[in-house]
């Protein structure tokens, strides 16, 4: 089995987050994009400008640290296993067999939102580091439509359609787990056959991530200090855009840049994931006292 082609020609995100006419200037005028971790634990992303006056723009977010104690994890698995029961064959990490057999099942689904397993690594990714702990059903939902939606076609036996829902939640508490730990995690990407990566498909999965919970994503791209960390997932999910007017880089990207926007991907969902910590861990408190004390409404 091969992987399907990664690159994306064009794209329209719908209502996705999209980048402003000023920050559009920004991502076109950049030449380079370097993130380092400073002596004193904080992060330093580095943006290097072609265009004069030729300048280096540091921008420094501190790494704050979230509270990953025994109570807090177990809030999380008791949501889970009230929600969506696992059991521990099912906790562990895809093979790169599973990633294939799952992007064959993402690929049958006409008119489908998330295409690859590329694209749903970027869309895990979103909720995992996002405001709020969404249950497995309203990812599930989310990705293959309800029974009433007649625009996705979904050609799955019911093992298949079983096998799909158990290969993303288990994708989706492999991710969580990563950030949840602190752990150095780096995207899933599908190079095409001549072995180049070019993250489109991640960068737009992982706007689609930000829809399921809009108002706080357009909230945070609204603040300069935080908009910054959205201009390498802006740079490659519109890099394509079928509006000209929304392409942030103008085409073709030269391999360099391409590079530090890669490089920078998973430091932006790192500082998304930090940002959001206080909101989450209030969301996650609260849901699993609601399921504890009503289970059957969730179950």
């Amino acid at each position: 089995m091969r992987w399907r082609s990664a690159q994306s020609e064009t794209v329209s995100v719908g209502s996705g987050l999209r980048p402003s006419a000023r920050h559009r200037r920004k991502a076109r005028a950049l030449s380079s994009v370097e993130v380092s971790e400073a002596p004193d634990g904080t992060w330093v992303m580095a943006i290097g400008y072609a265009e004069p006056p030729k300048i280096v723009e540091k921008r420094r977010w501190q790494q704050k640290l979230v509270d990953v104690s025994r109570r807090h994890i177990d809030q999380i698995k008791c949501i889970l296993n009230l929600s969506w029961p696992m059991s521990q064959d099912e906790n562990r990490c895809l093979s790169v067999e599973e990633q294939k057999e799952l992007d064959d099942l993402l690929g049958r689904v006409e008119a489908a939102v998330i295409p690859n397993v590329e694209a749903l690594d970027g869309f895990l990714t979103a909720i995992a580091v996002g405001p709020q702990l969404i249950i497995p059903s309203e990812i599930l939902s989310f990705i293959t439509g309800s029974e009433s939606d007649q625009t996705r076609s979904i050609n799955w036996t019911p093992s298949e359609k079983a096998k799909h829902s158990q290969l993303v939640i288990r994708a989706w508490c492999q991710i969580s787990a990563a950030y949840c730990m602190k752990a150095c995690r780096q995207p899933l990407f599908l190079p095409d056959e001549h072995g180049t990566v070019f993250g489109n498909h991640w960068a737009q999965g992982f706007l689609t991530g930000t829809l399921l919970r809009s108002d706080a994503w357009a909230k945070l791209a609204e603040q300069d200090d935080h908009a910054i960390h959205f201009l390498p997932i802006w740079a490659l999910a519109y890099e394509h855009a079928t509006d000209p007017e929304h392409r942030p880089v103008a085409e073709p990207m030269p391999d360099e840049q391409r590079r530090g926007y890669l490089a920078a991907l998973s430091q932006s969902a790192r500082a998304f994931y930090d940002h959001f910590a206080d909101m989450r861990a209030r969301y996650s408190q609260q849901k699993t006292a609601d399921l504890l004390n009503h289970p059957r409404k969730t179950a």
